[in-house]
């Protein structure tokens, strides 16, 4: 082997590593906690929201505006949204049945994409996911009411 690349090597391999910084915890407070599931219903509720987006493009039969829309979505609701809520959640038990129910929102979301491939654009069977993805969302949210708020608060 080149004497160079072994010295580089060796001098990566000598060399300190920097231990990574955490990513600073948000902690669990009433206006977080707030704040994460609102914007969970907002999703689900309100006329702006990722559901009633995805909802206009089936009623319209735009298929290839579903499959754009979906393609992001599940980083943005179950990655981001839902898994913000998750982490502020203060029962184990519980932040399992939130692992599952974000596992099935990206099957919602799959289910939803697949009928609306170019040949198989099929609007009921894309509603019966949507309608699915709506459950799924509305049993995260009701996981708010399960935060126990003693046992954080001092």
């Amino acid at each position: 082997l080149n004497k160079s690349f072994m010295a580089g090597v060796a001098s990566v391999l000598m060399t300190s590593a920097q231990p990574a910084l955490a990513k600073e915890k948000e902690p669990i407070t009433r206006e977080n906690v707030a704040s994460a599931f609102a914007d969970l219903k907002f999703e689900l509720n309100d006329p702006n929201g990722g559901i009633a987006i995805i909802q206009s493009r089936i009623d319209a039969n735009d298929f290839a505006g579903v499959m754009d829309f979906t393609k992001d979505y599940d980083l943005e609701l179950r990655k981001k949204r839902m898994g913000r809520a998750k982490k502020l959640l203060t029962n184990n038990a519980q932040k399992e049945v939130a692992t599952m129910t974000g596992n099935a929102v990206t099957f919602d979301l799959i289910g939803i994409n697949r009928n609306s491939r170019p040949g198989q654009e099929n609007a009921e069977k894309a509603n019966k996911y949507l309608n699915e993805l709506r459950t799924d969302l509305q049993n995260m949210i009701n996981m708010e009411e399960t935060i126990d708020f003693s046992l954080v608060e001092l």
